[in-house]
């Protein structure tokens, strides 16, 4: 199998390097998301475990 490379222009390469990195960040802040959305989940369930305890449960 042989393979014939393409000299990209400047434009072309960088367009790629915008792309990639669009999504790079676009996953890092979905993640980033996740991440807090549990981390307030969890504060909600302590807080109720507090009031409970407060409570004399």
């Amino acid at each position: 199998m042989s393979y014939r490379f393409k000299k990209l222009s400047d434009e072309q390469v960088a367009s790629f390097c915008v792309i990639v990195a669009r999504n790079t960040s676009l996953n890092i802040l979905r993640k980033e998301k996740n991440i807090f959305m549990m981390e307030e989940y969890e504060l909600e369930q302590l807080q109720e475990k507090r009031i409970g305890r407060n409570e004399g449960y």
